[in-house]
């Protein structure tokens, strides 16, 4: 038998509520599902909240490509300039700069904001572990 809302496979008929998300058995029956489905109910029940997952890795490969693109354009900023900018060549520096110190921000608050999704997938993880050991 699996769980309706977790998939998770539970060899003990006898059981009234899952023992992994707590779902009430009794209530529900059960689905009649395929192969390929339960394959896939057990597999995603595997990882709670896929999109929030995704939505991190968004973040960090979002970090990355402004860290990056920050670089290139700062860089870029700083090539020299032909006389014919006057006075706005020697301030191209300080724009690279600003817009290198600008885009490291960004991307380490990208980052954070990534990693700070995963310390909560993590946190519900853990305590539910903690909540079924008792």
């Amino acid at each position: 038998m699996f769980c309706n809302k977790c998939g998770n496979e539970i060899n003990n008929p006898e059981v009234m509520f899952c023992p992994k998300c707590g779902n009430g058995l009794a209530s529900q029956p059960e689905l009649p599902l395929d192969s390929i489905q339960r394959k896939i109910l057990l597999v995603s029940a595997g990882q709670k909240y896929p999109v929030l997952r995704w939505l991190a890795v968004f973040y960090k490969i979002s970090a990355v490509l402004v860290a990056v693109f920050g670089l290139i354009t700062s860089l870029g900023s700083c090539a020299p300039m032909p006389a014919a900018y006057g006075m706005f060549a020697g301030h191209m520096m300080f724009v690279g700069l600003l817009i290198f110190l600008g885009s490291i921000a960004c991307a380490i608050n990208l980052w954070a904001l990534g990693e700070g999704i995963i310390v909560f997938l993590d946190m519900e993880q853990t305590l539910r572990k903690i909540a079924d050991k008792e």
